[in-house]
């Protein structure tokens, strides 16, 4: 029962850490250097092009799967466990292609957004490297 636990409050701790460097980029925008200030301003309010707007499809369709990996996993399900990895595999190979472009973080924004990563990586861990996503690990309840 620890196990599942453990993976539960981890779901919830990368959901909360998602949604406070969300918050920390707005509220710590205006804490960079003027130059870094000045590019993201310029970057915010550039012409839109088609580019754009495929990466917000992209990225949208991204998070909704992200969100029911994620709901999946908490509830247990093996499904919702591999979604999640190849969710961040492709993810991964997103940002390593460019499709973000450069970004511009805060330095306690960046320390939030790893601790997340160390609790996804936690996540992925405990989903396969244990049984706790197995039918009859630590008793009732194993659904897939």
């Amino acid at each position: 029962m620890q196990a599942r636990r453990a993976l539960r409050f981890l779901i919830v701790l990368s959901w909360g850490l998602a949604l406070a460097g969300a918050v920390l980029s707005i509220v710590l925008e205006d804490k960079l250097p003027p130059i870094l200030r000045t590019y993201v301003f310029e970057q915010a309010t550039r012409a839109r092009g088609m580019a754009d707007n495929v990466r917000v499809v992209v990225f949208g369709v991204l998070f909704c799967a992200y969100m029911t990996a994620s709901i999946a996993l908490f509830l247990l399900r093996r499904w919702g466990a591999w979604l999640y990895l190849v969710l961040e595999i492709v993810v991964l190979v997103l940002v390593g292609f460019g499709m973000t472009g450069p970004t511009v973080y805060h330095p306690v924004e960046k320390a939030v957004s790893s601790m997340g990563a160390l609790a996804v990586g936690a996540m992925l861990a405990l989903a396969f490297g244990t049984d706790v996503l197995s039918p009859g690990a630590d008793g009732p309840a194993g659904r897939n």
